[in-house]
């Protein structure tokens, strides 16, 4: 018996990972700067099946940055 094998194996991948997280919290305004900044501050508890999830915000907001219906973007929030 003879035999013989040639084999070459070559591969190429390109893999993009993208994670986000979003979530709604009302805050409360604890404190109204000088300059008109608005300071907030935030918690909320969640529970999902056995898990607690406890959030929580606190920062300073500008009042430009308050859109129509009264929310604002975590990008918006200095001091996050």
């Amino acid at each position: 018996i003879n035999g013989s094998l040639q084999s070459q194996y070559r591969t190429e991948a390109e893999m993009e990972l993208r994670d986000a997280l979003t979530f709604r919290i009302a805050a409360t305004v604890v404190d109204i700067r000088p300059n008109g900044n608005l300071v907030i501050e935030a918690r909320r508890k969640i529970e999902i099946n056995e898990e607690v999830w406890m959030q929580s915000l606190t920062g300073v907001v500008r009042r430009q940055s308050i859109g129509p219906d009264r929310t604002v973007r975590s990008d918006e929030v200095s001091e996050l």
